[in-house]
């Protein structure tokens, strides 16, 4: 009789398990095709704000479902490449300090395309935020990396 109540118990939890994977994995699911759409339709917007920035998009990546916690917040981060007119700004060395001479203009120039993105794609839904990394913007030696970095995070 404990032999059979036991493979009774053991059975009912496994198969709890498994319904609370497939109900977080369903979740997921749902999370990433809702996030995808956000995403797909902010990249669509974002093209024809970069191209009067003179930037291109070259590479994307979009986050994942965290499989723990549920979330409605997305994220982008792109690799952007110049199209030969955008201009990258020439590295001066380090102050006394430690600090880069061009630091002010390197703040400033990611500042203003946050700006740009920001006033043409953010609406009070999508608490659309952009970042973009301003030591990207700066080239050494004549060595153009040719890629700014940038982050939006926006909710779907």
């Amino acid at each position: 009789m404990k032999t059979s109540q036991d493979f009774n118990e053991n059975f009912n939890q496994y198969s709890s398990e498994i319904e609370k994977e497939m109900s977080n994995l369903n979740r997921m699911l749902q999370e990433f095709a809702s996030n995808g759409v956000v995403a797909q339709q902010i990249i669509n917007d974002l093209e024809p704000v970069l191209a009067k920035l003179h930037l291109t998009i070259d590479s994307f990546t979009m986050n994942r479902p965290d499989k723990e916690k549920a979330s409605n917040r997305g994220r982008l981060s792109l690799h952007l490449v110049s199209d030969g007119k955008f201009k990258f700004i020439q590295f001066r060395g380090y102050t006394s300090r430690g600090a880069g001479k061009n630091e002010n203009r390197l703040d400033s120039k990611a500042e203003k395309i946050c700006e740009a993105v920001q006033a043409a794609l953010q609406n009070p839904v999508n608490e659309l935020r952009c970042s973009v990394n301003p030591f990207s913007l700066e080239v050494r030696d004549g060595k153009e990396t040719g890629r700014v970095l940038m982050d939006i995070s926006y909710n779907f």
